[in-house]
């Protein structure tokens, strides 16, 4: 554990706490763990660092890569988890070789609607396990079987499959990598993992679920901009017991704040979710939906964040 440096905050378990709406003593011992173990400092940037973010923003929404072909975003993907699956194959499944290839270092990380800088270059990457760990036990302890949408590297999929061994868990993605992620999981660690193909955009009738069954998603529908529709109808077809979201929603960005707005322009470019919680409201006042949580932390990445949405079908 990185010790108080002068000029530096720590992210201790009380105020992580106060992200997510509860108590220190709400916090599982895993969790607690991963905040004891983590370089965890950060400090408000001077004005020099706040320029240097601005520049490096408007850097990063000038490249051609940022916007996507539908074509272009299933190669890279493709690519990605291809790569992920390597190294699995290669090196075994873990937390590591799991990992999202998407976090990058940073010295600047969103919190609490604002940004601050942080000698650790992979905080947010820290933070988000602390995160998904404090998310899954207090939503997803109570099922039998858990089903991640959009499972990519394999990373949710090894976390829930180390934290809730003898659940049975599944995972979803619309190429091929991930799946063979999730069998190789499985398989190598002894559990009840298995990987499925589905395509989000049009999943038809391929999700077969029930009370007993939670589905979770993790930065995995913000690929389905405004499309998001079809997944919805299915997931209210398949009537699990829970959905969790943890995804950004642009809804819950206050435009009013000039580091939101400039997270909605990211979200706009490069066409993430956008909607979803608006459809679900609109259905929750229709009686086809209940939404139990909805939760902005303010905790995030570089230039968007993810909040909490859960829901069920009535």
């Amino acid at each position: 554990m990185a010790g108080r440096s002068p000029g530096w905050e720590r992210l201790d378990e009380k105020q992580f706490a106060g992200l997510f709406g509860c108590r220190p003593s709400d916090l599982q011992p895993d969790v607690r763990s991963v905040l004891h173990d983590i370089d965890a400092r950060y400090r408000t940037p001077d004005a020099c660092e706040y320029l240097d973010y601005v520049g490096e923003y408007f850097g990063n929404l000038q490249r051609r890569e940022i916007r996507r072909t539908a074509r272009r975003n299933r190669e890279i993907w493709l690519a990605g988890w291809r790569e992920n699956l390597q190294i699995v194959e290669r090196k075994g499944a873990s937390l590591e070789t799991c990992r999202p290839r998407y976090f990058r270092k940073s010295r600047f990380l969103r919190l609490r609607r604002g940004i601050v800088v942080s000698p650790n270059p992979m905080l947010e990457y820290d933070l988000f396990e602390a995160a998904r760990r404090h998310i899954f036990h207090s939503w997803l302890e109570p099922f039998k079987h858990v089903h991640e949408l959009g499972c990519g590297s394999g990373s949710n999929l090894f976390l829930l499959s180390e934290m809730f061994p003898e659940k049975e868990i599944a995972g979803y993605d619309w190429v091929v990598p991930p799946v063979e992620i999730a069998r190789e999981i499985g398989r190598q660690k002894g559990r009840k993992v298995r990987g499925v193909m589905l395509n989000m955009l049009r999943p038809g009738n391929k999700l077969r679920l029930g009370r007993d069954s939670a589905v979770v998603t993790v930065h995995a529908m913000e690929q389905l901009g405004t499309s998001h529709e079809p997944i919805i109808h299915a997931l209210i077809k398949a009537r699990p017991g829970l959905v969790v979201n943890y995804e950004p929603i642009i809804e819950l960005y206050d435009d009013r704040n000039v580091f939101d707005s400039m997270a909605i322009w990211y979200t706009r470019v490069r066409n993430y979710l956008a909607g979803y919680l608006t459809r679900l409201r609109e259905l929750e006042k229709r009686k086809k939906i209940e939404i139990v949580e909805c939760h902005r932390p303010g905790l995030g990445g570089v230039y968007h964040e993810a909040s909490l949405v859960v829901w069920r079908p009535r």
